[in-house]
């Protein structure tokens, strides 16, 4: 068979798939498997796809019931948003934008200005009043460059940022930003053994940030990128690197993994399991003996395009992702889920109060600890210009808070 003819069965197969004939498309793909001369690569990819419209039949005919939004404007443009960060309380959203605001304009390869190129990645910000986001803007020159710049995650209590940047020099990194009043300083790499000389890209923080989960193509893993944890050594590094085994990883890519403030419930994307295309995604439970065989959200949050970055809000009640298989123009945009968990709910305590000493707000470290067993809960800070804090506790327990203010004696 005339190769360049075999390719109109692979385009045709695609063609049904996004039209959900996905018998056709199985078809298709099929009879462009019988070329003899067909590149491996491209015979694995074909199988694979076979697999993708087959998992894709079942769910699309057992479609959730459930509310999805497109979160608008002016969040959602023409362009594209993704990777959605928020706070717990949903007062504060990061996301990733590429598009005609991006710093660096368009760019070629090599990241020279190139009106033929595209766009790279810039992080924006926008705070909620009542029940809108308003005018999101740039987060900072101090993050921002003329390079790639991601978010991807979030510490409980808001105060540090988890940013992605890749340059012509490395495979792409993670950074922390930490906020200093409305400022949010400039980005330093993880101390430890996250980074490599491979690519690492998301992570998840836990809500006593003792432990960090993130997606890596490292070698040693499963295949394609595999989800890690790491663990907060005393001097303050990463280290005790661990990945999370084949219930998790499989010889696909999996990625953009969120923990849940409970500490339990985790999401991710994977292009694996049972994958309907691309990327899908997954939630898992940690329970004693390790991590409970992840379950597909399902349809129709799961499209047959990349469906990623599903983050959940404290209450469980909303859930934000970013996919390319919702929009109109191809572009990935971000959505919101109701209700957000799906499967168990998480079961959670946010607390939300101000620090303040002669009754102005003022920064103060909590530090949150178990009143019967005395362990470490966690570590927070509030924000030095509001005295905001955000604390995520598990029910059922009393705890013991202690806060601290230079020039104050401690308080309990």
């Amino acid at each position: 068979m005339n190769p360049e003819f075999n390719l109109v069965n692979s385009y045709l197969a695609r063609a049904y798939a996004v039209n959900h004939q996905f018998d056709k498309a199985i078809d298709s793909y099929r009879i462009y498997l019988q070329a003899d001369d067909l590149d491996p690569k491209d015979r694995s990819i074909a199988e694979q796809n076979i697999f993708y419209c087959e998992n894709a039949k079942i769910f699309t005919n057992d479609s959730l019931k459930i509310t999805i939004n497109d979160i608008g404007s002016p969040i959602n443009t023409i362009y594209s948003e993704y990777v959605p960060v928020i706070t717990p309380d949903e007062s504060m959203l990061i996301y990733t934008y590429r598009g005609n605001r991006s710093k660096g304009g368009l760019q070629g390869p090599t990241g020279k200005p190139d009106k033929y190129g595209q766009y790279y990645e810039d992080i924006m910000i926008s705070y909620k009043l009542g029940d809108n986001w308003l005018e999101p803007e740039s987060i900072g020159e101090n993050i921002n460059t003329s390079g790639h710049d991601a978010a991807v995650a979030l510490s409980v209590d808001g105060q540090q940022l988890f940013v992605y940047k890749q340059s012509q020099k490395d495979n792409g990194d993670i950074y922390v930003s930490k906020l200093v009043g409305d400022i949010w300083s400039k980005p330093e790499k993880l101390k430890g053994l996250v980074n490599t000389e491979a690519w690492e890209g998301s992570v998840s923080l836990t809500s006593d940030g003792k432990i960090l989960y993130f997606s890596s193509n490292r070698a040693g893993g499963f295949g394609g990128r595999d989800l890690y944890s790491a663990s907060l050594m005393p001097d303050g590094s990463w280290g005790d690197i661990k990945n999370l085994g084949a219930t998790i990883n499989t010889k696909h890519d999996e990625d953009a993994p969120f923990i849940h403030p409970d500490r339990k419930t985790m999401y991710f994307s994977s292009k694996g399991h049972t994958s309907m295309g691309g990327y899908d995604i997954f939630y898992t439970y940690l329970s004693e003996s390790g991590w409970d065989t992840p379950e597909s959200v399902g349809h129709p949050i799961n499209t047959i395009d990349d469906d990623r970055f599903y983050v959940l809000s404290a209450d469980a009640k909303t859930g934000y992702y970013s996919s390319a298989g919702r929009s109109k123009n191809a572009a990935h945009n971000i959505y919101t889920v109701t209700p957000g968990h799906l499967g168990k709910r998480p079961i959670l305590a946010l607390v939300v109060g101000i620090t303040e000493a002669d009754g102005k707000p003022v920064e103060a470290d909590i530090t949150v600890t178990n009143d019967k067993t005395g362990e470490l809960e966690g570590k927070f800070k509030s924000n030095s210009t509001s005295g905001k804090y955000m604390l995520a506790l598990t029910p059922g327990n009393r705890y013991k808070i202690a806060i601290e203010v230079e020039g104050y004696d401690t308080k309990i």
